[in-house]
Protein backbone atom coordinates (compact mmCIF):
# COMPACT_ATOMS: atom_id res chain seq x y z
CA UNK A 1 0.00 0.00 0.00
CA UNK A 2 2.82 2.16 0.99
CA UNK A 3 4.22 1.39 -2.47
CA UNK A 4 1.29 2.15 -4.24
CA UNK A 5 1.26 4.95 -2.47
CA UNK A 6 4.19 6.49 -3.19
CA UNK A 7 3.84 5.67 -7.13
CA UNK A 8 0.85 7.45 -7.21
CA UNK A 9 2.45 10.58 -5.78
CA UNK A 10 5.28 10.46 -8.10
CA UNK A 11 2.99 9.34 -10.98
CA UNK A 12 1.31 12.71 -10.40
CA UNK A 13 4.61 14.48 -10.90
CA UNK A 14 5.83 12.68 -14.34
CA UNK A 15 2.04 13.13 -16.01
CA UNK A 16 2.80 17.68 -15.26
CA UNK A 17 6.37 16.89 -17.12
CA UNK A 18 4.69 15.06 -19.75
CA UNK A 19 2.24 18.17 -20.11
CA UNK A 20 5.17 20.52 -19.42
CA UNK A 21 7.00 18.38 -22.37
CA UNK A 22 4.18 18.81 -24.86
CA UNK A 23 3.02 22.92 -24.43
CA UNK A 24 4.49 25.62 -25.95
CA UNK A 25 8.44 25.93 -25.52
CA UNK A 26 8.46 29.27 -25.84
CA UNK A 27 5.79 29.73 -23.39
CA UNK A 28 6.98 27.04 -20.95
CA UNK A 29 10.32 28.36 -20.91
CA UNK A 30 10.04 32.10 -21.18
CA UNK A 31 11.49 31.66 -17.64
CA UNK A 32 14.14 34.04 -16.25
CA UNK A 33 17.94 33.21 -15.94
CA UNK A 34 20.24 35.48 -14.46
CA UNK A 35 24.21 35.03 -14.95
CA UNK A 36 27.23 36.91 -13.42
CA UNK A 37 29.42 37.96 -16.23
CA UNK A 38 32.92 39.23 -15.16
CA UNK A 39 35.08 41.98 -15.91
CA UNK A 40 38.48 40.51 -16.74
CA UNK A 41 40.16 43.65 -14.18
CA UNK A 42 37.69 42.29 -11.21
CA UNK A 43 39.21 40.55 -8.26
CA UNK A 44 37.03 37.46 -9.47
CA UNK A 45 38.94 37.10 -12.60
CA UNK A 46 41.81 34.77 -13.52
CA UNK A 47 43.60 37.91 -15.53
CA UNK A 48 43.43 40.08 -12.68
CA UNK A 49 47.13 40.93 -11.09
CA UNK A 50 46.99 42.08 -7.50
CA UNK A 51 50.51 43.51 -8.26
CA UNK A 52 48.73 46.55 -10.53
CA UNK A 53 47.65 49.53 -9.90
CA UNK A 54 44.15 50.77 -10.35
CA UNK A 55 45.38 53.35 -13.09
CA UNK A 56 47.33 50.45 -14.82
CA UNK A 57 44.33 48.18 -15.02
CA UNK A 58 42.64 51.67 -16.50
CA UNK A 59 45.42 52.41 -19.05
CA UNK A 60 45.44 48.47 -20.26
CA UNK A 61 41.99 48.71 -21.20
CA UNK A 62 41.87 51.65 -23.02
CA UNK A 63 45.16 50.25 -25.30
CA UNK A 64 43.15 46.85 -25.53
CA UNK A 65 40.00 48.90 -26.87
CA UNK A 66 41.99 50.87 -29.44
CA UNK A 67 43.79 47.80 -30.08
CA UNK A 68 40.61 46.13 -30.70
CA UNK A 69 39.19 49.02 -33.19
CA UNK A 70 41.99 48.87 -35.27
CA UNK A 71 40.54 45.54 -36.29
CA UNK A 72 37.33 45.84 -36.44
CA UNK A 73 37.26 45.76 -40.44
CA UNK A 74 35.28 43.03 -42.75
CA UNK A 75 36.78 40.59 -44.76
CA UNK A 76 34.57 37.03 -45.42
CA UNK A 77 33.64 34.32 -47.73
CA UNK A 78 31.34 31.51 -47.98
CA UNK A 79 33.12 29.28 -45.15
CA UNK A 80 35.59 31.49 -43.38
CA UNK A 81 34.28 34.69 -41.67
CA UNK A 82 36.45 37.45 -40.26
CA UNK A 83 34.82 39.06 -37.58
CA UNK A 84 35.68 41.55 -34.18
CA UNK A 85 38.95 41.10 -32.52
CA UNK A 86 39.22 37.84 -30.40
CA UNK A 87 39.77 39.87 -26.74
CA UNK A 88 36.77 41.06 -24.92
CA UNK A 89 36.20 42.51 -21.44
CA UNK A 90 33.64 40.47 -19.59
CA UNK A 91 33.85 36.59 -18.71
CA UNK A 92 31.17 34.01 -18.30
CA UNK A 93 31.83 30.52 -16.35
CA UNK A 94 29.75 27.92 -17.72
CA UNK A 95 29.75 24.32 -17.89
CA UNK A 96 30.26 21.68 -20.76
CA UNK A 97 29.11 17.91 -21.04
CA UNK A 98 27.79 15.29 -19.11
CA UNK A 99 29.56 14.96 -16.38
CA UNK A 100 29.77 18.73 -16.65
CA UNK A 101 33.53 20.55 -17.34
CA UNK A 102 34.06 24.10 -16.05
CA UNK A 103 34.89 26.46 -18.95
CA UNK A 104 35.93 29.67 -18.94
CA UNK A 105 34.83 32.16 -21.95
CA UNK A 106 35.02 35.28 -23.20
CA UNK A 107 31.73 37.40 -24.02
CA UNK A 108 31.64 38.56 -27.33
CA UNK A 109 28.46 40.60 -28.52
CA UNK A 110 30.59 40.54 -31.68
CA UNK A 111 30.82 37.18 -32.41
CA UNK A 112 28.18 34.40 -33.18
CA UNK A 113 29.51 30.70 -31.75
CA UNK A 114 30.54 29.25 -28.83
CA UNK A 115 33.46 27.48 -28.80
CA UNK A 116 35.97 26.20 -26.36
CA UNK A 117 39.41 24.32 -26.73
CA UNK A 118 39.24 20.37 -26.56
CA UNK A 119 41.01 17.73 -26.87
CA UNK A 120 43.30 15.97 -28.66
CA UNK A 121 44.76 20.05 -29.02
CA UNK A 122 47.06 19.57 -32.38
CA UNK A 123 47.82 23.26 -32.47
CA UNK A 124 46.35 24.83 -29.51
CA UNK A 125 47.54 28.00 -26.90
CA UNK A 126 48.39 27.48 -23.33
CA UNK A 127 45.17 27.24 -20.85
CA UNK A 128 45.52 27.17 -17.46
CA UNK A 129 42.59 25.02 -16.76
CA UNK A 130 42.19 21.36 -17.94
CA UNK A 131 41.15 21.03 -21.79
CA UNK A 132 37.53 20.06 -22.45
CA UNK A 133 37.99 16.25 -23.64
CA UNK A 134 34.88 15.33 -25.57
CA UNK A 135 35.54 11.48 -25.21
CA UNK A 136 34.35 11.68 -21.60
CA UNK A 137 31.17 13.53 -22.09
CA UNK A 138 28.24 11.01 -22.31
CA UNK A 139 26.10 13.78 -24.10
CA UNK A 140 28.66 15.05 -27.04
CA UNK A 141 28.14 14.38 -30.74
CA UNK A 142 29.88 15.37 -33.66
CA UNK A 143 27.31 16.43 -36.56
CA UNK A 144 27.03 14.79 -39.85
CA UNK A 145 27.50 16.67 -42.94
CA UNK A 146 23.88 16.67 -43.90
CA UNK A 147 22.64 18.17 -40.92
CA UNK A 148 20.33 21.29 -41.37
CA UNK A 149 23.05 23.09 -38.57
CA UNK A 150 25.76 22.14 -40.34
CA UNK A 151 24.16 23.62 -43.97
CA UNK A 152 22.87 26.64 -42.55
CA UNK A 153 25.82 27.43 -40.42
CA UNK A 154 28.11 30.80 -41.39
CA UNK A 155 31.09 29.18 -40.05
CA UNK A 156 30.23 25.31 -40.24
CA UNK A 157 31.57 22.95 -43.74
CA UNK A 158 31.84 19.48 -44.70
CA UNK A 159 35.26 18.03 -43.52
CA UNK A 160 35.37 15.12 -45.94
CA UNK A 161 38.50 14.05 -44.69
CA UNK A 162 36.88 13.36 -41.11
CA UNK A 163 34.46 11.12 -41.86
CA UNK A 164 31.98 13.43 -43.26
CA UNK A 165 31.79 15.14 -40.32
CA UNK A 166 30.89 18.99 -40.33
CA UNK A 167 33.24 21.42 -39.45
CA UNK A 168 33.89 25.11 -38.52
CA UNK A 169 36.37 27.70 -38.73
CA UNK A 170 36.59 31.21 -37.23
CA UNK A 171 38.85 33.75 -38.21
CA UNK A 172 39.24 37.16 -36.43
CA UNK A 173 40.24 40.28 -37.41
CA UNK A 174 43.32 40.61 -35.27
CA UNK A 175 44.95 37.03 -36.66
CA UNK A 176 43.07 34.78 -34.24
CA UNK A 177 41.90 31.43 -35.48
CA UNK A 178 39.91 28.52 -34.47
CA UNK A 179 38.85 25.41 -35.97
CA UNK A 180 37.60 21.89 -35.42
CA UNK A 181 34.39 20.10 -35.37
CA UNK A 182 30.96 21.82 -35.40
CA UNK A 183 29.05 19.31 -32.66
CA UNK A 184 26.18 18.95 -30.34
CA UNK A 185 26.19 19.02 -26.42
CA UNK A 186 24.76 20.10 -23.43
CA UNK A 187 25.67 23.46 -21.67
CA UNK A 188 24.89 24.28 -17.96
CA UNK A 189 24.91 28.53 -16.82
CA UNK A 190 24.38 29.18 -13.35
CA UNK A 191 21.78 31.22 -12.04
CA UNK A 192 23.24 33.46 -9.76
CA UNK A 193 19.82 33.73 -8.34
CA UNK A 194 19.56 30.74 -6.23
CA UNK A 195 22.97 29.08 -7.23
CA UNK A 196 21.59 26.40 -9.54
CA UNK A 197 22.56 24.90 -12.60
CA UNK A 198 20.12 25.30 -15.28
CA UNK A 199 21.38 22.78 -18.19
CA UNK A 200 20.79 23.16 -21.85
CA UNK A 201 20.89 19.88 -24.16
CA UNK A 202 22.43 19.78 -28.25
CA UNK A 203 23.47 23.30 -28.03
CA UNK A 204 25.34 23.87 -30.94
CA UNK A 205 28.89 24.30 -30.14
CA UNK A 206 32.33 24.97 -31.57
CA UNK A 207 35.16 21.94 -30.52
CA UNK A 208 38.35 23.55 -31.30
CA UNK A 209 41.66 21.08 -31.85
CA UNK A 210 43.42 24.19 -33.71
CA UNK A 211 43.54 27.38 -32.01
CA UNK A 212 45.64 30.61 -31.71
CA UNK A 213 46.06 34.08 -31.20
CA UNK A 214 45.81 36.27 -28.37
CA UNK A 215 43.32 34.26 -26.41
CA UNK A 216 45.01 34.74 -23.13
CA UNK A 217 46.08 31.35 -21.21
CA UNK A 218 43.35 32.21 -18.47
CA UNK A 219 40.42 31.69 -21.22
CA UNK A 220 38.44 28.43 -22.59
CA UNK A 221 37.47 30.04 -25.63
CA UNK A 222 34.84 32.66 -26.65
CA UNK A 223 30.93 32.60 -25.61
CA UNK A 224 29.07 34.63 -28.53
CA UNK A 225 26.63 36.71 -27.99
CA UNK A 226 25.83 38.13 -31.50
CA UNK A 227 22.77 37.96 -33.65
CA UNK A 228 23.62 34.46 -35.66
CA UNK A 229 22.01 31.51 -35.50
CA UNK A 230 24.52 29.63 -33.15
CA UNK A 231 25.51 32.74 -30.53
CA UNK A 232 23.97 31.51 -27.32
CA UNK A 233 21.73 34.27 -27.42
CA UNK A 234 19.69 33.12 -30.53
CA UNK A 235 20.13 29.23 -28.99
CA UNK A 236 18.60 29.74 -25.93
CA UNK A 237 15.28 31.84 -27.89
CA UNK A 238 13.21 29.16 -28.09
CA UNK A 239 13.37 28.82 -23.86
CA UNK A 240 13.73 32.39 -23.12
CA UNK A 241 11.82 34.37 -26.35
CA UNK A 242 14.76 36.01 -27.71
CA UNK A 243 15.25 38.56 -25.47
CA UNK A 244 18.46 39.18 -23.18
CA UNK A 245 20.00 42.30 -21.40
CA UNK A 246 22.59 43.46 -19.30
CA UNK A 247 23.34 46.39 -17.11
CA UNK A 248 26.99 46.94 -17.00
CA UNK A 249 28.86 48.22 -13.61
CA UNK A 250 31.30 51.28 -13.31
CA UNK A 251 34.26 49.43 -13.11
CA UNK A 252 36.89 51.80 -12.26
CA UNK A 253 34.56 54.14 -10.41
CA UNK A 254 34.13 53.45 -6.77
CA UNK A 255 32.49 49.83 -4.96
CA UNK A 256 32.47 47.32 -7.94
CA UNK A 257 29.61 45.13 -7.97
CA UNK A 258 28.78 42.35 -10.21
CA UNK A 259 27.54 42.80 -13.93
CA UNK A 260 25.05 40.50 -15.21
CA UNK A 261 23.38 39.09 -18.02
CA UNK A 262 20.01 38.37 -17.76
CA UNK A 263 18.01 35.92 -20.51
CA UNK A 264 13.94 35.18 -20.66
CA UNK A 265 11.76 37.18 -18.17
CA UNK A 266 14.61 39.30 -16.94
CA UNK A 267 15.98 40.15 -20.20
CA UNK A 268 13.03 42.41 -21.43
CA UNK A 269 13.05 45.81 -20.53
CA UNK A 270 9.84 47.20 -20.33
CA UNK A 271 10.07 49.85 -16.93
CA UNK A 272 8.13 53.09 -17.42
CA UNK A 273 11.32 55.28 -19.14
CA UNK A 274 12.64 52.91 -21.05
CA UNK A 275 13.25 53.84 -25.05
CA UNK A 276 13.60 51.88 -27.63
CA UNK A 277 15.14 51.58 -31.08
CA UNK A 278 15.46 49.19 -34.57
CA UNK A 279 17.94 46.85 -34.58
CA UNK A 280 19.01 46.75 -37.53
CA UNK A 281 20.75 43.74 -39.80
CA UNK A 282 23.98 43.76 -41.41
CA UNK A 283 24.04 41.59 -44.28
CA UNK A 284 27.90 41.76 -44.90
CA UNK A 285 28.14 41.27 -40.40
CA UNK A 286 25.19 39.74 -38.89
CA UNK A 287 26.43 38.72 -36.20
CA UNK A 288 26.51 42.40 -34.99
CA UNK A 289 24.39 44.65 -33.00
CA UNK A 290 24.11 48.11 -35.19
CA UNK A 291 21.54 50.59 -34.39
CA UNK A 292 20.66 53.79 -35.63
CA UNK A 293 21.87 57.04 -33.90
CA UNK A 294 20.39 59.68 -35.19
CA UNK A 295 22.01 62.82 -33.17
CA UNK A 296 24.02 63.52 -29.97
CA UNK A 297 23.65 66.87 -28.17
CA UNK A 298 26.12 68.67 -25.81
CA UNK A 299 24.15 71.50 -24.04
CA UNK A 300 22.26 73.73 -26.48
CA UNK A 301 24.31 71.85 -29.34
CA UNK A 302 22.79 68.89 -31.68
CA UNK A 303 25.38 67.42 -33.52
CA UNK A 304 23.84 65.05 -36.71
CA UNK A 305 25.23 61.84 -36.81
CA UNK A 306 25.83 61.10 -40.78
CA UNK A 307 23.76 58.31 -42.28
CA UNK A 308 24.06 55.71 -44.92
CA UNK A 309 20.38 54.76 -46.27
CA UNK A 310 18.58 52.45 -43.94
CA UNK A 311 21.84 50.82 -42.55
CA UNK A 312 22.85 51.41 -38.84
CA UNK A 313 25.57 53.70 -38.33
CA UNK A 314 26.78 52.44 -34.91
CA UNK A 315 27.38 49.25 -33.52
CA UNK A 316 27.49 47.97 -29.43
CA UNK A 317 30.35 46.48 -28.72
CA UNK A 318 30.30 45.33 -25.23
CA UNK A 319 33.89 44.34 -25.45
CA UNK A 320 35.49 47.80 -26.03
CA UNK A 321 35.78 50.30 -23.73
CA UNK A 322 36.14 53.32 -25.52
CA UNK A 323 33.50 54.59 -27.57
CA UNK A 324 34.15 55.94 -31.56
CA UNK A 325 32.05 58.07 -33.52
CA UNK A 326 33.02 59.68 -37.16
CA UNK A 327 35.61 62.30 -37.81
CA UNK A 328 33.20 65.44 -37.77
CA UNK A 329 30.96 63.90 -35.15
CA UNK A 330 34.03 63.74 -32.57
CA UNK A 331 35.85 67.22 -33.60
CA UNK A 332 31.86 68.40 -32.97
CA UNK A 333 31.83 66.95 -29.40
CA UNK A 334 35.53 67.60 -28.54
CA UNK A 335 35.00 71.38 -29.02
CA UNK A 336 31.17 71.46 -27.10
CA UNK A 337 33.05 69.81 -24.30
CA UNK A 338 36.04 72.25 -24.52
CA UNK A 339 33.44 74.86 -24.14
CA UNK A 340 31.56 73.34 -21.57
CA UNK A 341 34.01 72.20 -19.12
CA UNK A 342 35.54 74.77 -16.79
CA UNK A 343 38.69 72.96 -16.40
CA UNK A 344 42.04 73.03 -17.17
CA UNK A 345 43.29 71.06 -20.35
CA UNK A 346 46.55 68.79 -19.75
CA UNK A 347 47.98 66.60 -22.05
CA UNK A 348 46.93 62.49 -22.17
CA UNK A 349 49.51 60.33 -19.91
CA UNK A 350 48.01 57.52 -22.61
CA UNK A 351 48.48 57.83 -26.30
CA UNK A 352 45.41 57.77 -28.23
CA UNK A 353 43.27 59.73 -25.99
CA UNK A 354 42.86 63.64 -27.05
CA UNK A 355 41.32 65.46 -24.55
CA UNK A 356 41.99 65.79 -21.26
CA UNK A 357 40.94 68.28 -18.36
CA UNK A 358 43.18 68.57 -14.66
CA UNK A 359 41.41 68.34 -11.81
CA UNK A 360 41.45 68.39 -7.85
CA UNK A 361 40.83 65.51 -5.98
CA UNK A 362 37.94 65.91 -3.48
CA UNK A 363 36.74 69.05 -5.61
CA UNK A 364 33.49 69.05 -7.62
CA UNK A 365 33.54 69.77 -11.30
CA UNK A 366 30.61 69.91 -14.02
CA UNK A 367 30.41 67.45 -16.58
CA UNK A 368 27.95 68.06 -19.55
CA UNK A 369 25.26 65.49 -19.91
CA UNK A 370 25.30 64.05 -23.80
CA UNK A 371 22.23 63.00 -25.45
CA UNK A 372 21.93 60.54 -27.66
CA UNK A 373 19.46 60.27 -29.97
CA UNK A 374 18.14 57.44 -31.31
CA UNK A 375 16.11 56.21 -34.50
CA UNK A 376 12.59 56.09 -33.19
CA UNK A 377 12.31 58.75 -31.40
CA UNK A 378 14.07 57.74 -27.84
CA UNK A 379 16.87 59.52 -26.40
CA UNK A 380 19.48 58.02 -24.00
CA UNK A 381 21.14 60.53 -21.23
CA UNK A 382 25.24 59.86 -21.64
CA UNK A 383 26.52 61.13 -18.23
CA UNK A 384 29.91 61.78 -16.94
CA UNK A 385 30.64 57.82 -15.57
CA UNK A 386 29.81 57.24 -19.79
CA UNK A 387 31.93 60.32 -21.24
CA UNK A 388 34.77 60.67 -19.14
CA UNK A 389 37.41 58.71 -17.21
CA UNK A 390 39.64 58.80 -14.64
CA UNK A 391 43.55 57.88 -15.77
CA UNK A 392 45.18 59.61 -13.21
CA UNK A 393 44.45 60.92 -9.70
CA UNK A 394 44.59 64.37 -11.10
CA UNK A 395 43.31 63.61 -14.85
CA UNK A 396 40.33 63.14 -16.46
CA UNK A 397 39.72 62.27 -20.27
CA UNK A 398 37.24 61.69 -22.89
CA UNK A 399 36.10 58.31 -23.31
CA UNK A 400 35.65 58.52 -26.87
CA UNK A 401 37.98 58.65 -30.02
CA UNK A 402 37.55 59.43 -33.31
CA UNK A 403 37.31 56.12 -36.28
CA UNK A 404 35.88 55.18 -39.37
CA UNK A 405 33.46 53.13 -37.81
CA UNK A 406 31.10 54.56 -34.71
CA UNK A 407 31.29 51.99 -31.87
CA UNK A 408 29.62 52.45 -28.32
CA UNK A 409 31.90 51.03 -26.09
CA UNK A 410 31.54 49.36 -22.51
CA UNK A 411 32.39 52.64 -20.90
CA UNK A 412 29.27 54.00 -22.80
CA UNK A 413 27.04 51.59 -21.47
CA UNK A 414 27.56 51.67 -17.85
CA UNK A 415 24.58 51.63 -15.49
CA UNK A 416 22.54 51.65 -18.41
CA UNK A 417 20.32 48.68 -18.89
CA UNK A 418 20.54 47.52 -22.69
CA UNK A 419 17.75 45.35 -23.65
CA UNK A 420 18.31 43.48 -27.07
CA UNK A 421 14.83 41.73 -28.31
CA UNK A 422 15.89 39.74 -31.40
CA UNK A 423 12.10 38.76 -31.75
CA UNK A 424 10.77 42.20 -32.49
CA UNK A 425 14.70 43.45 -33.88
CA UNK A 426 14.71 46.41 -30.90
CA UNK A 427 17.44 47.24 -28.81
CA UNK A 428 16.30 49.30 -25.75
CA UNK A 429 17.96 51.56 -23.43
CA UNK A 430 17.26 52.71 -19.56
CA UNK A 431 18.98 54.93 -17.43
CA UNK A 432 19.33 53.64 -14.71
CA UNK A 433 21.35 54.00 -10.41
CA UNK A 434 22.77 50.40 -10.98
CA UNK A 435 21.43 48.64 -7.53
CA UNK A 436 23.42 45.58 -7.67
CA UNK A 437 20.54 43.09 -9.14
CA UNK A 438 20.84 44.51 -12.63
CA UNK A 439 17.49 46.44 -12.39
CA UNK A 440 16.39 50.25 -11.38
CA UNK A 441 15.51 49.53 -7.93
CA UNK A 442 11.74 48.93 -7.77
CA UNK A 443 11.60 47.74 -11.16
CA UNK A 444 13.41 44.52 -10.57
CA UNK A 445 11.13 43.10 -13.30
CA UNK A 446 9.58 39.10 -12.58
CA UNK A 447 10.68 37.25 -9.60
CA UNK A 448 12.25 34.02 -10.14
CA UNK A 449 12.38 30.97 -8.03
CA UNK A 450 13.92 27.94 -8.55
CA UNK A 451 10.74 26.11 -10.17
CA UNK A 452 10.94 28.99 -13.15
CA UNK A 453 14.64 28.37 -13.72
CA UNK A 454 14.66 24.76 -13.42
CA UNK A 455 11.77 24.13 -16.07
CA UNK A 456 14.78 25.23 -18.62
CA UNK A 457 16.27 21.64 -18.00
CA UNK A 458 13.06 19.80 -17.86
CA UNK A 459 12.25 20.00 -21.40
CA UNK A 460 13.82 16.66 -23.15
CA UNK A 461 15.77 16.53 -26.48
CA UNK A 462 12.70 16.74 -28.52
CA UNK A 463 10.21 14.22 -28.80
CA UNK A 464 11.11 11.74 -25.97
CA UNK A 465 8.57 9.11 -25.51
CA UNK A 466 7.76 7.25 -22.18
CA UNK A 467 5.12 5.41 -19.93
CA UNK A 468 4.93 5.40 -16.51
CA UNK A 469 5.02 1.52 -16.34
CA UNK A 470 8.46 1.26 -17.05
CA UNK A 471 8.73 3.31 -13.41
CA UNK A 472 6.20 0.90 -11.76
CA UNK A 473 8.30 -1.82 -12.75
CA UNK A 474 11.77 -0.11 -11.77
CA UNK A 475 10.42 0.09 -8.51
CA UNK A 476 11.14 -3.36 -7.56
CA UNK A 477 14.87 -3.94 -9.44
CA UNK A 478 17.63 -4.53 -7.23
CA UNK A 479 20.20 -1.04 -6.98
CA UNK A 480 22.20 -2.33 -9.23
CA UNK A 481 19.28 -2.71 -12.05
CA UNK A 482 18.44 0.64 -10.68
CA UNK A 483 22.00 2.14 -11.50
CA UNK A 484 21.78 0.32 -14.86
CA UNK A 485 18.05 1.76 -15.53
CA UNK A 486 19.38 5.12 -14.89
CA UNK A 487 22.16 4.93 -16.99
CA UNK A 488 20.27 3.97 -20.01
CA UNK A 489 17.72 6.36 -19.66
CA UNK A 490 19.86 9.53 -19.22
CA UNK A 491 21.80 8.45 -22.49
CA UNK A 492 19.02 8.12 -24.61
CA UNK A 493 17.14 11.27 -23.11
CA UNK A 494 19.82 13.36 -22.47
CA UNK A 495 18.83 15.58 -19.20
CA UNK A 496 14.88 15.03 -19.71
CA UNK A 497 16.56 11.21 -19.16
CA UNK A 498 18.38 12.43 -15.97
CA UNK A 499 15.06 13.67 -14.58
CA UNK A 500 13.10 10.39 -15.41
CA UNK A 501 15.58 8.97 -13.55
CA UNK A 502 15.38 11.06 -10.70
CA UNK A 503 11.67 10.60 -10.28
CA UNK A 504 11.67 6.84 -10.65
CA UNK A 505 15.30 6.64 -7.88
CA UNK A 506 12.92 8.99 -5.49
CA UNK A 507 9.86 6.94 -6.20
CA UNK A 508 11.57 3.59 -5.30
CA UNK A 509 13.60 5.28 -2.13
CA UNK A 510 11.18 6.27 0.25
CA UNK A 511 9.37 2.50 -0.19
CA UNK A 512 12.82 0.48 0.43
CA UNK A 513 13.39 2.63 3.40
CA UNK A 514 9.80 2.11 4.91
CA UNK A 515 10.69 -1.92 4.44
CA UNK A 516 14.39 -1.47 6.31
CA UNK A 517 12.33 0.59 9.13
CA UNK A 518 10.12 -2.46 9.11
CA UNK A 519 12.52 -4.94 9.39
CA UNK A 520 14.54 -3.12 12.15
CA UNK A 521 11.63 -2.74 14.09
CA UNK A 522 11.50 -6.66 13.91
CA UNK A 523 14.99 -6.61 14.58
CA UNK A 524 13.99 -4.26 17.89
CA UNK A 525 16.01 -1.69 16.28
CA UNK A 526 13.80 1.23 17.18
CA UNK A 527 13.98 4.27 14.56
CA UNK A 528 16.06 6.36 17.36
CA UNK A 529 18.93 4.15 17.14
CA UNK A 530 18.71 3.24 13.33
CA UNK A 531 21.40 4.36 10.99
CA UNK A 532 18.80 4.32 8.73
CA UNK A 533 16.66 6.71 10.31
CA UNK A 534 15.82 10.47 9.37
CA UNK A 535 13.45 10.97 11.94
CA UNK A 536 10.93 11.89 9.42
CA UNK A 537 8.66 9.15 9.50
CA UNK A 538 11.17 6.59 7.94
CA UNK A 539 11.21 8.72 4.43
CA UNK A 540 14.84 9.27 3.10
CA UNK A 541 15.91 12.72 3.34
CA UNK A 542 16.20 14.02 -0.47
CA UNK A 543 19.69 15.54 -1.67
CA UNK A 544 21.51 16.31 -4.78
CA UNK A 545 19.72 16.03 -7.93
CA UNK A 546 16.58 15.14 -6.10
CA UNK A 547 16.02 18.25 -4.03
CA UNK A 548 15.81 20.35 -7.32
CA UNK A 549 12.54 17.97 -8.12
CA UNK A 550 10.81 19.34 -5.25
CA UNK A 551 12.71 23.19 -6.03
CA UNK A 552 10.42 22.70 -8.81
CA UNK A 553 7.46 21.18 -7.11
CA UNK A 554 7.17 23.67 -4.00
CA UNK A 555 9.43 26.58 -5.29
CA UNK A 556 11.72 28.92 -3.96
CA UNK A 557 11.24 28.56 -0.08
CA UNK A 558 12.16 24.94 -0.38
CA UNK A 559 15.49 25.49 -2.38
CA UNK A 560 16.36 27.84 -0.03
CA UNK A 561 15.75 25.49 2.83
CA UNK A 562 18.03 22.92 1.11
CA UNK A 563 20.58 25.91 0.80
CA UNK A 564 20.69 26.71 4.42
CA UNK A 565 20.69 23.23 5.33
CA UNK A 566 21.62 20.65 2.83
CA UNK A 567 18.29 19.01 3.27
CA UNK A 568 14.46 19.58 3.53
CA UNK A 569 13.16 20.00 6.90
CA UNK A 570 10.33 18.36 8.47
CA UNK A 571 8.04 21.05 8.23
CA UNK A 572 9.02 21.47 4.34
CA UNK A 573 8.48 17.77 3.94
CA UNK A 574 4.94 17.93 5.43
CA UNK A 575 4.10 21.30 3.25
CA UNK A 576 5.36 18.75 -0.27
CA UNK A 577 2.65 16.17 1.76
CA UNK A 578 -0.18 18.25 2.22
CA UNK A 579 0.32 19.93 -1.32
CA UNK A 580 0.72 17.06 -3.92
CA UNK A 581 -0.27 13.84 -1.28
Amino acid sequence: MYMMTTLLRYSSLLIVLVFLQNISISKALKSSLRVEMIHRDSPKSPFYRPTETHFQRVENAILRSIHRANYLKLDSNDVESTITPASGEYLLNYSVGTPPVQILGIVDTGSDLIWMQCQPCKDCYKQDRPIFDPSTSRTYSTMPCVAADCLTGTHAFCNFNNGKHCAYKMSYADGSNSEGDFSWETISLYSSLEDVPVAFPQTVIGCGHNNYGIFGEKSSGIVGLGIGPFSLASQLKPKTGGTFSYCLTPMYEGDRKPSYLHFGDRGEVTVEGAVSTPLIRDIARPSVYFVVLEAISVGSKRIEFPRNGEDGNILIDSGAALSYLPDEVYSSLEGEMVNEVNLPRTDSPIKGLRLCFGITPGEEYHIPTVFAHFKGGGTVELHSINTFVKVRETIICLAFRSGSEAILGNLAQQDILIGYDTQRNTVTFLNTDYSGSGYPEGNDGAKVGADQLLSSSLVGDGGASWRLKSLKAFTRTSSSREQNFNEVVKERWGTLGELIATVASNAAAPARTHLRAIKNRQKGITEENSPDSDKHGGRALIKGQTENVYCYRIGLEACRARKEGNQLNAEKLAEIEAKFG
